[in-house]
């Protein structure tokens, strides 16, 4: 039972640390995103600043990719009663709560992925989209363009509704969602930290050594 615990606590941290490598990479994106998204609005209500400016500022944009964390060895653990053989109490509190925590930063990807969806929808109907290139369909994307130099009324498109009141909630939705977002970020990273050092005070205790 005690070797069976002292592997199972090596994947364990294996998989969080790998786990939480990915999330930090999305948050980071996501919260300079959420930054340039508070600056643009403050540009685009600022009564000093022209509106030729302001069109030319680029929108912001959404990042919807998810976390898509692998909880395969906790799972596992939790779903055959082996989680039951990690002696360290408060471990295995911490562990069991985890998936709670996982859920409720789930539940933020699902609204943060409906304002961006709202921002496009909004955005379609006022503003000409690019079109993709023709390539070859590799894996390698072959850019964006505008046809008939199209592109050249976007800003007069945008002076239609810089100043819209469904535009300007369109972009601060992004913002609050993606600041909810970030506040469950941190409350899964704080706890993996108390998880990644009572783990590592398991492996260091019994002088454990992957093969």
């Amino acid at each position: 039972d005690r070797k069976m615990e002292t592997q199972a606590l090596f994947n364990l941290k294996s998989e969080f640390d790998e786990n939480q490598k990915r999330l930090q990479f999305l948050v980071d994106i996501k919260r300079n995103r959420e930054n340039y998204a508070r600056t643009y609005l403050e540009q685009i209500t600022s009564d000093s600043i022209p509106l030729s400016h302001k069109t030319a500022l680029e929108i912001p944009s959404g990042f919807a990719k998810e976390w898509g964390a692998t909880n395969a060895v906790l799972n596992s653990l939790l779903n055959t009663g082996g989680i039951d053989k990690i002696q360290n109490d408060t471990l295995k509190f911490l562990l069991t709560n985890w998936p709670v925590l996982v859920d409720n930063y789930k539940s933020t990807e699902i609204r943060y992925e409906t304002v961006v969806g709202n921002k496009i929808d909004y955005l379609n109907q006022r503003t000409h989209l690019s079109l993709v290139k023709a390539g070859d369909y590799s894996h390698r994307w072959p850019g964006n363009y505008f046809p008939n130099n199209i592109e050249t009324s976007q800003d007069s498109l945008k002076a239609t509704f810089i100043n819209d009141i469904l535009f300007f909630n369109v972009i601060g939705n992004l913002i609050s969602e993606s600041y909810i977002q970030s506040m469950h970020a941190n409350n899964l990273d704080k706890n993996y930290k108390k998880i990644s050092k009572l783990i590592d005070q398991e492996l260091q205790k019994r002088n454990f050594n992957p093969e």
